[in-house]
């Protein structure tokens, strides 16, 4: 039996231009994978009212 995993992905390229200059504190596109990171777990999550830290379901992925 094969173990490895073969996910077939999509490369996506996001560039972020602004009207007027921006500072920021934290990198925009650090904010941008948190976002998508977010939203990714409320679509698949199998445990969502429990922390990543204390999901049972866990194994499953990494197996």
């Amino acid at each position: 039996m094969d173990s490895q995993l073969n996910i077939s992905y999509l490369p996506v390229h996001f560039y972020l231009r602004f009207a007027a200059p921006v500072r920021a504190d934290v990198p925009p596109l650090f904010v941008l994978r948190s976002v998508l990171g977010k939203e990714l777990r409320s679509m698949c999550c199998l445990a969502p009212t429990a922390s990543c830290q204390e999901c049972m379901y866990i194994c499953i992925i990494w197996a």
